[in-house]
């Protein structure tokens, strides 16, 4: 897919996930610190998914 990047989603699930697990992904670590994104609006989320183990 050829989108511009400002419209580019991703899933707030996984985001949850990864961020849970402590693992954050090259791009959400990248978007966290030019401002784009912010892990603390993900606790709305909280109960989207649980870690499996």
């Amino acid at each position: 897919m050829n989108l511009k990047s400002l419209d580019q989603e991703h899933c707030a699930g996984a985001l949850q996930y990864l961020e849970r697990e402590e693992r954050p992904n090259q791009m959400m670590r990248i978007a966290e610190r030019i401002g784009l994104y912010d892990h603390t609006k993900l606790e709305q989320y909280s109960s989207l998914i649980d870690p499996i183990h």
